[in-house]
């Protein structure tokens, strides 16, 4: 019995496709997320499609469902994002926590904020520790610089072509001239040579363009590279210090709590033994006025 494939609707348009044919998270075929935009969460840093265009408001299904169920978040105290709806810890981390064991320094931005995945994981970013910024940031470059390459790639076959049409055409003249000597006819000959020439002139025109185009483009790849390394760095820099930043916030508010806990504690001490020196003083008052009293009822 032939087994019938089961196809799933996109989210979008309502098509029928295979599973394998739709994004993992939104549910999207190809002809939808090209014709919506590649959008970043302001809260979890993961792409999705925007598919409401008028909505100024950048943030992901899972945690548009999350901000109407706990309010707004605070910053992980893991990967630092603010995506910790509930809890200190977001629901990532917490779940990779589980599954991997306490974070690790991050082998890019020295942060602890990384976990030990398992090692078909690593070859994807190069078999690295990352943190999950660092990943998405390595794939991204990863995906542009292949895209670079193969669009260079097309252009060094281009003027390979151009290069083998030029040296064809030089080798189809040379061989029609030989073949043609015996029946040498000048006037003919002067007028293939003034169309040929042309031709072979604009080839090596086209060749000369796409290799001046070649070049500046290698140059802008490389100093968009430089460009992207230099930001990787000062977004390291930022973070290291604000780490830093908040770790002296959290020292100073755990040393006022103190303060104030030691304060709170001495202020009930002398309390508690003010309150003992009073009612001292009022059972001492009423034991010397008890004797009087019975001394004047005896003279009475």
């Amino acid at each position: 019995m032939a087994s019938i494939d089961v196809l799933y609707s996109c989210s979008s348009c309502h098509n029928k496709f295979k599973y394998d044919e739709l994004s993992h998270g939104q549910q999207l075929c190809k002809s939808c997320r090209r014709k919506f935009p590649l959008v970043q969460c302001s809260y979890c840093r993961l792409d999705f499609h925007q598919l409401d265009s008028t909505s100024n408001d950048l943030v992901c299904d899972q945690c548009e469902k999350e901000l109407e169920l706990h309010g707004p978040p605070s910053n992980c105290s893991i990967c630092n994002l603010p995506s910790a709806f509930k809890g200190t810890i977001c629901i990532r981390c917490l779940h990779a926590q589980k599954k991997y064991g306490n974070p690790v320094n991050c082998e890019h931005c020295k942060l602890k904020c990384a976990f030990h995945k398992s090692t078909e994981a690593k070859k994807k970013v190069n078999g690295k520790t990352l943190c999950l910024l660092c990943t998405l940031n390595y794939k991204k470059t990863l995906f542009k610089r292949t895209n670079d390459s193969r669009h260079k790639d097309k252009h060094v076959s281009v003027s390979k072509r151009a290069k083998l049409d030029v040296t064809s055409f030089s080798s189809a003249t040379s061989s029609s001239s030989s073949s043609s000597v015996p029946l040498y006819n000048p006037v003919s000959s002067v007028t293939r040579m003034e169309t040929m020439d042309p031709l072979a002139s604009g080839l090596v025109q086209q060749n000369e363009k796409l290799q001046n185009e070649i070049t500046s483009m290698k140059k802008q790849i490389s100093l968009k590279d430089q460009q992207l390394l230099e930001k990787d760095k000062m977004i390291c820099s930022l973070k290291a210090d604000n780490l830093e930043r908040e770790k002296d916030h959290r020292f100073k508010i755990q040393s006022l709590q103190k303060q104030h806990g030691d304060s709170v504690s001495v202020l009930k001490v002398e309390i508690q033994s003010l309150k003992k020196q009073l009612s001292h003083q009022t059972t001492t008052k009423q034991k010397i006025k008890a004797p009087t009293h019975i001394s004047s009822s005896l003279l009475s």
